[in-house]
This record gives structure tokens, sequence and C-alpha cells, in this order.
């Protein structure tokens, strides 16, 4: 009988594309090593109720908008839908109440993602978080990290008695950032292993097994693909216009209401997307490790109206030789290329570093 493996990471009703797509590369890790794996949620999809299906259907057969929600009725319920779909698709999920209600496992897996970053925990029901992200529930020997990241550079005063208490229970500990292991040291005085984000430990033909291409984007067609979580700064702006005027190619842009196509996309069209970019440009962690992924030649700019955020960036772009590709970096950068050849080599060293980390933990020798 396998062995089980239950995940723990963010899962809200609304998540990002990085969230569901290193969600599934934990996955992937642990059934290549023969588990039986599943990811608990205990958070209530986002469901459209009534007034806005009558909306959409009236749409629908009238074309007629209505001023009041349309931005949410026509295209952000439509995102939620598309990313329920590649949940339901590709991620095997245990939907759970209460504490009570976690399944017993072999391991509890904590990670990737911000996992850590208070920030994102529900203030409606804080304690819950605290109990699943920390895995207070579990015993420690359970217990096993994948790369959770703290997403910041401190916590609040507020929540390091709990971590401290927490942390310090889990054997061995890994994070996704230099930031997390200093955090980690200061709260519980152990040392941490910095490892990579798990979307790495697939390779592109293991990625392109999932791939889907958007409706209304060409087979062949040559684009810049623009995808902003905190909105086009005005230096982004005026680059993704010169660069579009210089290479004669069109821009997409991934969640922008200008580009009405790719409002709504899965996780599957977004590798689907970085994979064909002739440029990306972007402010997302996981944008970024994708372009890296299908070595194709990348832009990352500073996310507005959030700071802080680049610890996460500091690190992968240390690991990979990637510095340059970043726009305020000061260091010289040609926008097409895309020489990665040292960065690939580091990601051999660095994805033996973390498997070999799993496997320590689950004692698993025979597949080292």
């Amino acid at each position: 009988m396998k062995k089980k493996v239950v995940i723990i990471t963010i899962y809200d009703p609304n998540p990002n594309m990085g969230n569901r797509l290193q969600n599934y590369a934990v996955q992937k890790i642990f059934e290549n090593l023969n588990y039986d794996v599943v990811t608990i949620s205990f958070k209530e999809k986002i469901k459209m109720n009534n007034i806005w299906k009558l909306k959409l259907l009236i749409n629908k057969l009238t074309n007629y908008r209505f001023a009041k929600h349309r931005v949410y009725w026509r295209k952000i319920q439509k995102r939620y839908d598309e990313l329920d779909k590649f949940n339901e698709r590709y991620i095997k999920t245990f939907n759970v109440n209460n504490l009570s209600d976690i399944p017993d496992a072999d391991f509890y897996v904590l990670g990737s993602d911000q996992l850590w970053n208070p920030k994102w925990w529900d203030e409606a029901n804080p304690k819950m978080e605290q109990s699943i992200y920390l895995a207070s529930f579990a015993p420690k020997d359970k217990v096993l990290c994948v790369s959770p990241s703290f997403g910041c550079d401190d916590i609040p005063e507020s929540w390091k008695p709990w971590f401290k208490k927490y942390l310090n229970r889990i054997p061995e500990i890994c994070v996704r950032e230099e930031a997390g292991r200093k955090i980690i040291k200061v709260l519980t005085g152990k040392d941490s292993i910095v490892t990579i984000d798990p979307t790495l430990m697939l390779s592109a033909k293991d990625w392109n097994e999932i791939i889907e291409q958007p409706e209304g984007i060409g087979k062949n067609e040559k684009y810049i693909l623009a995808y902003f979580l905190g909105g086009t700064s005005e230096q982004a702006e005026r680059d993704l216009n010169a660069y579009s005027k210089e290479f004669n190619i069109k821009v997409y842009r991934i969640f922008d209401e200008r580009c009405e196509t790719l409002y709504s996309i899965n996780p599957s069209n977004f590798v689907y997307l970085i994979k064909n970019a002739s440029l990306i440009m972007t402010d997302s962690f996981h944008a970024c490790v994708f372009s890296f992924i299908y070595d194709r030649p990348f832009l990352l700019y500073d996310r507005v109206g959030t700071p802080g955020m680049m610890s996460r960036m500091d690190t992968l772009f240390d690991k990979f030789d990637l510095k340059r590709k970043y726009v305020n970096s000061g260091l010289t950068n040609e926008v097409l290329e895309h020489d990665y050849s040292n960065g690939y080599c580091n990601l051999k060293e660095e994805k033996n570093i973390l498997r070999n980390f799993i496997i320590r933990q689950t004692k698993n020798i025979d597949d080292i």
C-alpha cells in the first residue's frame, strides 16, 4: 500500500497562477516518489449567485452589459471557473471544515508559496490557518517542508511567538528565500536551508503535459506577454509600447481589461503563453520562473503598491545568474537575450538539494 501525503498550501477560492502551478508541482514530486497525494482545501469556493447568472445569461442572449458589477460577472467569475476546472483536472483535493476533518497521513507537507505570510491569512478565521499552515495538529515527526515562503523580510511582532513555538517543532526546515532563512534563525536559533520553488523541479517536458492553447491566440503568433499582478507601472507601459514598435509585434496582457481574451485564462493557458512568447514583461515571481524553465527572454519590474516583495526575486536571481533581467539592476542586459546556461548548470544541483532533502526527511533512502 502506498504511503499518504497531505499537502498544506494556500488554497484560496480565487488562487493565482503561480499558486496553482506550485501546488501541482509538489503533488507531482511526491507522486513520482510513489506516494498517494492529496491537497486539503478549507475555504468555500466563490460561487456565482442567481442574480449574476441571470445577468450573464441576458448578456449572452442580447450582448447587453449591466453597468453595475459588469467586470465581476462577465470576467472575474469566469476566471474563478477556469481555475476551478484546472483544480478539478489536475489537483487532487480533499475539502475540510475543521481540523478534525484533516485525513490521517504519513506526512503533512508544508509548502510551497507564501504559506507563512500572515498577510494572506483569513482575518475571520486566523486560528484555523495558524493551525493548518504550521501543522500544529500533526505529530512533529510527520511534518515536512517543501520550500514554504514568508514572502517578506520580517513578520509582525504579534505573530512571532506562534511561529517560534511551532517552527521549533519541525525537525528540519527548508524555505524558498534567504530572507526566510534569516527569520527562522532569529525566531528559533535553528539553521535552515534555502531550496528552490517546486515548479523548478519539473522540466519543460513535464510542464508540456498540461499546457493548453488559449482561445484567440494563433499557434505561431509572435507577441510580447505582459503579466503584472500589481498593475502596469508607467515605466513598464513605456517599455511595452517601445518594444512593441521596435520588434513590430503585438502585446497580450493577462488579467487586464484591455485584453479581454486573456482576462479569464487558466494555469495551463498561462504556461502556454510564456512558452510561446517572444518576450515576457512582468512583476510576477512565477512568470520569471517559467520564463527561465522555457528559455524565454523576460524583464522583471517592481510591483506597484507592494513594497518588500523582492526577497524571493533576489534569491531566484542569485541562484540562477539572472540579476540582469531586473530592469532596475543597473546591469547591462539585451532585451531579447536569454542565455541561461549558467543558471541551468546551477539548477541541476538545486534540484538534487531539494530532492535529497525530501527523501532524507521521509527516510526513503532507496530513492536517493
